[in-house]
């Protein structure tokens, strides 16, 4: 991954067999993070190397969707000041390191009982600090 951090959209609903990011706003539970502090991301390279990232997970907050900006940063310390920031106001306690990983947020639209909130998006931050490369690349594997 290239960006400072990288935003996947998904969707979230309340139906088993429609499982895209339904167990996103789980992570608001301290319980639910302790037993899925991280999760992979496999990344295909050229056709020639898939890369392995573990994600740690550092952050989950839910906001309006129209107040969902990561915004552009003239240094790498103003990137992680205002990532410590939405540290500061996750529904969770984590002990992860913000440094100097890639970072990935996962984005969803929330839902409440049975009704989907477009308005309300689920954000789940997190940090790679592990990264492999496994080969042979899918593509090659005939």
């Amino acid at each position: 991954m290239k960006n400072q951090v990288s935003m996947i959209y998904g969707h979230n609903t309340h139906k088993p067999e429609n499982l895209m990011f339904t167990s996103l706003p789980n992570f608001s539970n301290q319980d639910f993070y302790e037993q899925n502090p991280s999760f992979k991301i496999y990344i295909l390279n050229n056709d020639e190397e898939i890369y392995e990232y573990t994600m740690d997970v550092f952050a989950y907050v839910e906001e309006n969707a129209d107040t969902v900006l990561l915004g552009n940063y003239e240094t790498r310390e103003d990137f992680i000041a205002a990532m410590e920031k939405i540290k500061e106001r996750s529904a969770i306690d984590t002990n992860v390191e913000i440094g100097t990983g890639n970072m990935v947020v996962l984005n969803a639209c929330t839902v409440r009982g049975s009704r989907i909130d477009i308005n309300k998006r689920a954000l789940l931050y997190a940090v790679s600090h592990h990264t492999k490369t496994l080969k042979p690349a899918i593509s090659k594997m005939k």
